[in-house]
């Protein structure tokens, strides 16, 4: 699954790589909250937090700040899906006006569980897509507008730096990576 969208399990392969062994994860969604379950490794108790297999989409970058003003000391890395990023982006602006430099990283799959949901729900023929949103939205131009630094990437090699620019910029931050539409979610267990 290429076609000109990054892949979410080496986008977390890389941010296990480069990300500072004191960091902090929030993770929400259902498809990507799984893949970063399965691919970081957390070094230090205290360290991560998720609402557990499919549950409570919205949540990651609210509590992302709340992990930021209880580790003030601590990269706090937010992994959320675009339906997420939906529900609760506008805190972004809570992490700008009060200075709170949480990192969030969009994983971006054009929907809800991307094309999945919505291939079960309706019919192919269909001319509405119900269960998927507009392809590559930029939810980093929307932290942007609120205030905060980001970037979209789309391809592997963007991978590796935008994820080194993300955790070395003290300012809150969305990095989009747009994923596939259809990247499976390993399974639970």
């Amino acid at each position: 699954l290429n076609d000109g969208y990054a892949n979410s399990v080496l986008a977390m392969q890389i941010l296990n790589e480069e990300m500072p062994k004191d960091a902090y994860i929030v993770a929400d969604s259902s498809t990507h909250l799984a893949i970063a379950q399965h691919y970081l490794e957390i070094n230090e108790p205290h360290s991560w937090m998720d609402p557990g297999w499919h549950g409570l989409i919205g949540s990651g970058i609210p509590n992302a700040l709340g992990a930021k003003l209880a580790y003030p000391d601590r990269p706090v890395i937010a992994v959320v899906g675009d339906t997420s990023f939906g529900m609760a982006g506008m805190d972004m602006e809570t992490a700008v006006k009060h200075s709170i430099p949480i990192k969030v990283i969009v994983m971006n799959n054009s929907g809800i569980a991307g094309s999945h949901r919505n291939n079960l729900t309706v019919p192919p023929d269909h001319p509405e897509l119900f269960c998927q949103f507009s392809p590559r939205l930029r939810y980093d131009d929307i932290a942007r507008a609120l205030g905060a630094d980001g970037e979209a990437v789309s391809s592997n090699v963007e991978l590796r730096p935008a994820i080194r620019r993300l955790l070395e910029s003290d300012q809150p931050y969305c990095l989009n990576i747009h994923v596939h539409p259809e990247t499976p979610a390993p399974p639970p267990w």
